[in-house]
């Protein structure tokens, strides 16, 4: 078979030497694209630059489809509820107006947090007991540290009641809070005792993210 080239001059190819004979004068297509280039050193460098440039993009996808799976972290979205802090009162009596029988309360004055990015709810205050020391007479020294109250605090959005004078170990107090992210909120259980006594408990809430555990409490009831 014999191939022809259309150029200056004639070239051919060869069967039986298996080589490429050509004219004088007669240039392939890539001699010829060597020679242009060569002349024009601009067009050149702008074509080898185009082709660095090029290089490095697709090397830089290639590398960042490869790196996903191990530096992707999908951000999840559930609330984190904390309680930032429970301060106890001291004791005051008060009288039942119906039985007329006294009792003393303390105030428990709740403040938590939401540190997640989705908002949650508190339906519940549970309190375990711990310890409860109940006497008819109880010394008592008072280690309570007033403080003064600025004008612009938190306000409590809620009051609740428990009575914990026949507790059996477990005391739940229904409540109703939900709080946006990033959101704090405030709300107070006053617990009344018709006995003189020191209780220690363990306040935890339940709520939409499982339950949070507070710090152990000492309530002491005093009866005057």
């Amino acid at each position: 078979m014999r191939y022809v080239l259309a150029c200056a001059g004639r070239c051919q190819f060869d069967r039986k030497a298996s080589c490429l004979t050509r004219q004088p004068g007669c240039m392939t297509r890539s001699e010829r694209l060597y020679r242009r280039l060569k002349e024009n050193k601009f067009v050149a460098l702008a074509i080898l630059l185009g082709s660095i440039v090029i290089g490095l993009a697709t090397f830089k996808d290639a590398l960042v489809k490869l790196s996903e799976p191990f530096f992707k972290r999908e951000t999840k979205v559930t609330a984190k509820i904390e309680i930032a802090d429970v301060l106890v009162s001291e004791s005051r009596t008060g009288v039942n107006p119906k039985s007329y029988e006294k009792f003393a309360q303390v105030e428990l004055d709740f403040r938590v947090d939401n540190v997640g990015n989705q908002a949650g709810s508190i339906s519940r205050v549970r309190f375990n007991i711990l310890e409860m020391t109940a006497q008819k007479h109880i010394r008592y020294t008072a280690d309570f540290i007033r403080v003064s109250v600025p004008t612009q605090v938190l306000r409590p959005s809620a009051k609740y009641d428990l009575d914990i004078t026949r507790s059996s170990g477990v005391d739940e107090v229904p409540v109703s809070h939900t709080l946006a992210p990033g959101e704090t909120d405030r709300f107070i259980i006053t617990v009344i005792s018709t006995r003189r006594g020191q209780w220690t408990v363990k306040p935890s809430l339940v709520t939409s993210a499982g339950i949070v555990e507070g710090k152990p409490v000492t309530l002491r009831f005093l009866l005057q």
